[in-house]
């Protein structure tokens, strides 16, 4: 049998041996180390693609056969456009209402409208 003291600084060894190594060479383990309960900050949520805003302004509509054109203006540059066309390679003209002119922008395939200022027919 082992006397009592040797004991003691066998368990006193095994002790510092389970330790890891920060702690027992800057003196003895913090037993009770500061807690946060805030949460922690949650993940921005995925923002969804976002078209840019219309270029285009309405500039005015023309009927003829029961066809609708419209003209859109860019700046100085008018497109007079029917449902199908695609202007500049990233809008296509998808419908043409009374009050409004919906558009896709087509990177994103998103839809976009334009209002024509008209009011509505009642």
């Amino acid at each position: 049998m082992k006397p009592a003291g040797s004991l003691v600084l066998a368990l006193l060894a095994a002790s510092a041996a389970a330790q890891p190594l920060a702690a027992r060479a800057g003196g003895p383990p913090d037993l009770f180390p500061a807690q946060t309960w805030t949460p922690a900050p949650a993940l921005a949520p995925e923002t969804q693609p976002v078209a840019p805003p219309l270029p285009f302004s309405f500039g005015g509509r023309y009927v003829e056969a029961g066809r609708t054109l419209v003209f859109l203006m860019e700046g100085e540059r008018v497109h007079a456009v029917r449902v199908g066309d695609t202007i500049k390679g990233a809008y296509r003209v998808d419908a043409i209402e009374p009050t409004v002119v919906q558009l896709t922008y087509l990177p994103l395939n998103l839809r976009q409208s334009l209002p024509t200022g008209s009011v509505p027919p009642r």
